[in-house]
């Protein structure tokens, strides 16, 4: 994603409205995340002297499987966008983007704020129960023929400890 900011570079304090609707290059798969719809960006970009602010969101659905029993979950992430580019050269500051002949590629600052902002974890509902460790069977579907309790034989003689 391109974005042309000619017009706001000639007057500080002007500012320019983006709204996009976009595939990102290369960024279709992410771990177990799947990305298969475009990433809707709005936001307003504003020269304060040299310095681009961009304030606005981003959203973008994705697939992922549930970490508990697997199933395909169809989720969607919104995040606030706050970001500052600054001219390719001109900064030594590691916290700012930079753009070069008056052209903002957002690509990478979306991509990096997608990343930061996707969860660890993802469940398919709050009481999933996930999968049996010992037969693999989805536990939400029914119960399994496992024994409940499997204690470690070092660990049997403090089975009853605690007992009343």
């Amino acid at each position: 994603m391109k974005v042309d900011i000619s017009d706001i570079l000639k007057v500080s304090g002007a500012s320019l409205v983006v709204e996009m609707e976009e595939l990102l290059d290369g960024f279709d798969e992410l771990d177990e995340f799947v990305f298969d719809t475009p990433v809707k960006v709005n936001c307003r970009l504003t020269n304060m002297g040299g310095i681009i602010k961009m304030d606005g969101h981003l959203m973008v659905n994705y697939k992922v499987k549930c970490s508990r029993c697997l199933k395909d979950i169809q989720s969607s992430l919104r995040t606030e966008l706050k970001e500052e580019f600054a001219q390719e050269g001109q900064t030594e500051d590691d916290d700012r983007y930079t753009y070069a002949d008056k052209v903002i590629v957002l690509d990478k600052v979306l991509k990096d704020n997608i990343i930061l902002n996707l969860p660890a974890r993802q469940i398919c509902k709050d009481d999933c129960k996930g999968l049996c460790p010992k037969c693999g069977i989805d536990l939400n579907n029914g119960r399994c023929n496992c024994s409940e309790e499997e204690t470690d034989p070092r660990m049997e003689v403090l089975k009853n400890f605690f007992k009343d």
